[in-house]
């Protein structure tokens, strides 16, 4: 069972979680909704770790992708609808996503923009009442330390 200041880690967590998937959103950096929803927050004894997609290092920092490997056509066949992109050139609809991708494999992406949500989630949540959160688990510890039985 959970101590009550690993209860008010969790709801911390909880609320940085919170606040890094609304900043991914409002940066519209949650395309497929992928990272967002595999970002977690869990208590470890003492210790608050949140996990998330490796991505989303390269979300948060910015990025630069040499070519190499072709990204899944899914993802842009995603951005493609999203950002209602027509063919143009004589490629129809269903060859686009494949265009891009082998031009993306061929020559790479240029610099990524870097969208910091991590930091910002961080120090929105601290600006909140931790004192009475944690307050009160350390009024629920010591009582349960003193209770005569």
């Amino acid at each position: 069972m959970a101590t009550p200041i690993q209860q008010a880690l969790q709801q911390v967590g909880n609320q940085i979680v919170a606040q890094m998937k609304a900043n991914l959103q409002r940066n519209n950096n949650d395309n497929t909704g992928r990272l967002s929803n595999s970002i977690q927050a869990t208590v470890e004894g003492d210790k608050l770790i949140i996990t998330m997609e490796k991505y989303g290092r390269w979300v948060n920092d910015g990025a630069e992708r040499r070519g190499g490997k072709q990204p899944p056509i899914k993802a842009i066949q995603f951005w493609i609808a999203k950002n209602a992109i027509t063919p143009r050139g004589g490629i129809t609809a269903k060859q686009l996503p494949w265009v891009i991708a082998r031009g993306i494999a061929k020559r790479g992406q240029v610099r990524r923009e870097a969208f910091p949500f991590i930091k910002p989630a961080v120090d929105e949540v601290l600006k909140k009442d931790l004192g009475g959160i944690f307050g009160k688990a350390i009024k629920q510890e010591i009582e349960t330390m003193f209770k005569t039985k």
